[in-house]
């Protein structure tokens, strides 16, 4: 056993920013908060997946979902903390957090809630979510 959870956050492009300078805000604001939810637990974070854009080698949008469970699996994280639900829906809109669950835990921050990694026999968690 580790001797700390390993997390990963995920930001995406969900909301329509007014500018450029008001979109950075928004993702610096949301990585700070994510880093906060990883403290409260005692969880490290070891990266913030940015908004995906274009992958250079297709020119095609990268689903999301299928780069997280990617970094997961390769950073060995036991949990990912996002925004919102939102966060975890595929390019067709799909919601995936079921798919996720079964990597790793799940927190969203708004509300605040945790989900059960439904592989795992131990809780993660080092405090539970109010």
């Amino acid at each position: 056993m580790r001797p700390h959870t390993v997390a990963v956050g995920l930001l995406r492009n969900l909301r329509v920013p007014r500018n450029r300078a008001a979109a950075q805000a928004a993702v610096a604001a949301d990585e700070r908060a994510i880093r906060a939810i990883a403290d409260q637990h005692r969880w490290r974070v070891v990266t913030v997946l940015g908004p995906l854009d274009l992958t250079p080698e297709t020119d095609k949008m990268t689903d999301p979902i299928e780069h997280l469970l990617k970094v997961v699996r390769k950073r060995r994280a036991d949990a990912v903390v996002v925004p919102d639900r939102r966060y975890l829906t595929d390019l067709q809109g799909h919601d995936c957090l079921e798919m996720v669950c079964r990597a790793c835990f799940v927190v969203t921050m708004s509300p605040q809630q945790l989900w059960a990694c439904s592989a795992s026999v131990a809780a993660v968690p080092t405090r539970s979510l109010p």
